[in-house]
């Protein structure tokens, strides 16, 4: 089907890496005219007009206002448009439906199966911020930043959100930003707000943080191998050193999965601190063995378990933290089994490189450990909302390592929900 559009502005820039026209990417899938032009009104309600105007700000999901139909007033547009009407009711199933088909993992899911990587620019008009060190959030008032603080007891946390509410206002001087945010437009109301994403914006300057210290440079130190996080260093470097000793100093749950397909591995890793209710959430490429050339599914799902501990070794040797207990989960018994139980492997072991690393740092890490074998694709049976946390982790894990096969996420703390959560 030959489909042109007309009218359309080729010149509109693109905000991210893997960004795209909305509109083109529906007729390179071969919509009918008929469908294309209920698509362009929803699209024209809605304002927007590439994918990055409704992916959250992480570029690792679409934002469940823009799958719903709904306007964020948190995000406006800096085009001038005409005042379109909503279409009708049947319109929006269309529109999800295709929203899903075109850009989504799959049909169930938010998930993009591409992420939106760096920004190429970030909007003049961006708004929202969030502060790592500080743990709140910021919205830009001209000259001064109106201060969100967490607030953990709204009406709403059952859905799984994180709810800041207005405290002050402070100067651009005391803003600390180290985030781009996105903001659900669940709520009426200036003084109450819920983060939907965050992305980590480069470093300015060295003296951008009131540490120097940060997870690239504990890495390093810690002589985690480089081929883990050189990918990631800007991400890393945002990562500073109180955001992780609040982070770590006392309960976490690392979760990974591994993706192996078509001679690529891929791993996820999801750190969370329950409590303060943030996630850390790093991929890592799986290189196959330099000697062997030995790849599969289980490398991957190894690789996955050594970042994570190499990750709770480094921030535990070069920070302040004491008592730590962590928990490790993953879908393969037998990485479980070799990470909890093994004290030594044999010269023709396979993937012997990545579990004697393994055995390695499990045995230097000083924090309490548990290990969980995690039952895999759980979402296959029964809804999302059912699945314990560890099984929603390690759906979340798998997706975003069949996404890293293709292209690495930058590291990002993420406080929004999963799809699905709380429904």
């Amino acid at each position: 089907m030959n489909i042109q559009i007309r009218g359309w502005n080729q010149n509109i820039p693109l905000q991210r890496i893997n960004d795209k026209s909305i509109m083109v990417a529906f007729a390179q899938k071969g919509y009918t005219i008929e469908k294309l032009k209920t698509l362009n009104k929803c699209r024209k309600y809605l304002e927007i007009m590439t994918l990055s105007d409704i992916v959250t700000a992480s570029g690792l999901q679409i934002s469940s206002d823009a799958i719903e139909g709904k306007r964020n007033k948190y995000r406006t547009s800096s085009y001038k448009w005409q005042n379109n009407h909503r279409p009708y009711l049947q319109s929006w199933s269309i529109w999800e439906e295709s929203i899903r088909e075109t850009f989504c993992a799959n049909n169930d899911s938010n998930l993009l199966r591409e992420p939106l990587l760096d920004f190429h620019f970030v909007p003049e008009n961006w708004k929202w911020y969030y502060s790592a060190s500080n743990d709140c959030m910021l919205y830009k008032d001209g000259n001064v930043y109106r201060r969100y603080k967490r607030y953990k007891k709204h009406q709403y946390t059952r859905l799984s959100y994180s709810w800041y509410k207005l405290s002050d206002v402070v100067s651009s001087d005391s803003a600390l930003i180290t985030h781009l945010a996105s903001i659900s437009s669940m709520v009426d109301g200036s003084n109450m707000i819920a983060l939907e994403g965050t992305y980590i914006l480069p470093r300015s300057s060295p003296d951008a943080y009131s540490s120097p210290i940060d997870l690239f440079q504990i890495l390093q130190i810690s002589h985690t191998p480089t081929w883990m996080y050189q990918h990631q260093e800007e991400s890393l470097r945002q990562l500073t050193k109180p955001f992780l000793e609040e982070f770590f100093k006392d309960k976490a749950v690392v979760v990974s999965d591994g993706s192996y397909k078509d001679e690529k591995g891929a791993a996820a890793v999801i750190l969370e601190n329950s409590i303060l209710d943030q996630r850390i959430i790093l991929t890592v490429p799986v290189p196959a063995n330099e000697t062997l050339l030995e790849n599969d599914s289980y490398r991957s799902e190894a690789v996955g378990v050594l970042y994570g501990l190499h990750v709770i070794q480094s921030i535990e040797s070069v920070l302040n933290v004491q008592d730590m207990h962590v928990l490790v989960g993953c879908d393969s018994d037998s990485v479980i089994d070799v990470a909890q139980y093994h004290d030594y492997v044999t010269q023709n072991s396979r993937h012997r490189d990545v579990v004697v690393s393994l055995i390695e740092v499990r045995k230097s890490i000083k924090a309490t450990l548990s290990f969980k074998k995690i039952k895999g694709h759980a979402d296959k049976l029964k809804p999302f909302p059912l699945l314990s946390r560890l099984e929603q982790l390690n759906v979340y894990c798998d997706k975003l390592a069949k996404c890293a096969r293709v292209t690495l996420a930058p590291v990002h703390i993420s406080t929004s929900p999963f799809f699905g959560e709380g429904i």
